[in-house]
């Protein structure tokens, strides 16, 4: 299922693909049409929704939706909802009912909503029977606020039909039980409350839409959030589209599983990005209050971050000979492409402060390839704009440890070494014919296989972690790199002493 919204308040277009089973993270900077898309989400459950979420003004000029549309395709079939004059109308006339044919059976959407339920006294006068909270619910609150006080939550029915609970806590006091009503609930308790009782009554096989209930909540409870919303995304297979700003989930959930919401230039048209690191997203560091650092640093991806980190280490060792006196504070943020990279570096004087030393490094196939291509002209005059801040790793990392082993039986020998107890045979294993047909027309993704059975044959033989293996290498790497001093405080020299 797919939507595309156009002409909707300051965005041009905005095109979604609603994901698949499990809890996805949606984020963008302020404007970028979060709320706006759950909305239309919710448009194909809830005939209300346009009316509640895109309001419209009776005085002309004003909150008008004129040439705004939103585009639904479900199944093959495709349905456009245009607003005019007083309502918006399905085009054509005969999908009107396209919306039945939505995969699934409910849709939920919770947000941050401060009103409590408060019976009236003529609701109270009967004196309503409080009635047990179901135990999913009560195990939501306590695992999440971290409070038992919630294994004595009830409601009462303060009114006949459906949805008329109000949520009670009884106490005792002097021999009487007496009731904190929903007028004493936190609004983080309220949120977190109003969430737990959706997904206690939502079908399986749903879709759970969340705006930003995390705002009022710690950083310690938002990730409890998150955990469990995982497990019963699962246990029901719900589909869950969490909006959030929270650089705490943000930096908790799998990166495969946000969807980023970006503006291509300045054009209001967004578009859907997903699989991206963090510091991509809205800048991890940027959100992080913690952040106190000398120096920053983004590179491409971890094995670049790897790298680096054992070469800034090796460099420290050479400061601190006799004096041990030299200990930058510093973080190595992994970002994405190197375009992203570029980018993240030319927008970071907005976002840090002027103090803080900030610098890319590029993995070496930028320079050699990307940079060498007269056709990248864009990436070339953007690169142009912030080289005094850039720099190039020694190698593209994968393929720098790949050259090595098959071009220098020495280092083959070292990492058997390194890795002493067990019968590695590097030399054996570059020999073999598993290893030899793993090609690629491009070097770097060939490098990749190869690199990738590698450290596989690595752990295999040896039980150690995965990154201890990597660390190990780039290790080794960094030394066979870097024989004298000269070359390393010549490259890293003039970073350090800014």
């Amino acid at each position: 299922m797919q939507l595309k919204i156009e002409n909707l308040k300051h965005i041009k277009s905005l095109e979604f693909t609603i994901p698949t089973q499990g809890i996805w993270l949606l984020t963008g900077l302020n404007g970028s049409g979060k709320t706006s898309l759950l909305a239309a989400i919710y448009r194909m459950k809830e005939p209300s929704a346009f009316q509640k979420y895109y309001k419209t003004s009776s005085l002309d000029y004003y909150d008008s939706f004129q040439d705004s549309k939103i585009t639904y395709h479900i199944n093959n079939n495709t349905v456009t909802y245009k607003y005019g004059s007083e309502r918006w109308r399905p085009t054509p006339n005969n999908q009107s009912k396209l919306f039945n044919d939505v995969s699934f059976p409910e849709i939920r959407f919770i947000e941050v909503n401060a009103k409590r339920v408060e019976p009236s006294l003529h609701d109270l006068q009967n004196r309503p029977r409080p009635i047990a909270v179901q135990n999913e619910t009560i195990q939501f609150m306590k695992e999440v606020l971290d409070n038992n006080k919630w294994d004595n939550l009830k409601y009462i029915n303060y009114q006949r039909g459906i949805g008329n609970k109000a949520y009670i806590i009884p106490y005792q006091k002097n021999s009487r039980i007496h009731y904190f009503s929903e007028k004493n609930f936190s609004l983080g308790e309220l949120c977190v409350l109003r969430l737990a009782c959706a997904l206690e009554e939502i079908q399986n096989d749903s879709l759970i839409l969340i705006d930003e209930i995390e705002i009022a909540l710690h950083p310690k409870a938002q990730r409890k959030l998150l955990s469990k919303l995982q497990d019963i995304a699962l246990n029901k297979n719900l589909t869950i589209i969490f909006s959030t700003h929270s650089s705490t989930l943000i930096k908790s959930i799998d990166r495969k599983k946000l969807l980023f919401l970006q503006q291509e230039g300045n054009t209001k048209k967004f578009k859907t990005i997903n699989n991206v690191y963090p510091a991509q997203v809205l800048g991890e560091i940027a959100y992080d209050e913690e952040l106190d650092m000398d120096f920053l640093f983004f590179v491409e991806d971890d094995e670049g971050k790897l790298l680096l980190s054992q070469i800034i280490e090796k460099y420290k060792n050479i400061r601190n000979l006799g004096t041990a006196t030299f200990r930058p504070s510093y973080k190595i943020i992994p970002i994405g492409g190197f375009q992203q990279v570029m980018d993240v570096l030319a927008s970071s004087s907005q976002i840090f402060r002027q103090n803080i030393v900030r610098k890319a490094f590029l993995d070496q196939d930028v320079c050699t390839e990307t940079l060498a291509d007269p056709n990248q002209g864009h990436i070339i005059s953007t690169y142009n704009a912030n080289q005094a801040n850039i720099k190039f790793l020694p190698c593209t990392p994968e393929k720098g440890i790949i050259d090595l082993i098959e071009s220098d039986p020495n280092f083959c020998a070292q990492i058997n070494s390194a890795f002493s107890g067990s019968n590695l045979h590097i030399e054996i294993l570059i020999g073999t014919q598993t290893y030899l047909n793993e090609q690629s027309p491009k070097p770097r993704k060939q490098a990749k296989k190869r690199y990738d059975m590698l450290i596989n044959h690595i752990h295999q033989n040896t039980g150690e972690d995965i990154i201890s293996i990597k660390k190990a290498l780039y290790k080794l790497y960094t030394e066979k790199n870097y024989p004298n001093n000269g070359p390393l405080v010549g490259y890293l020299n003039p970073i350090f002493n800014t």
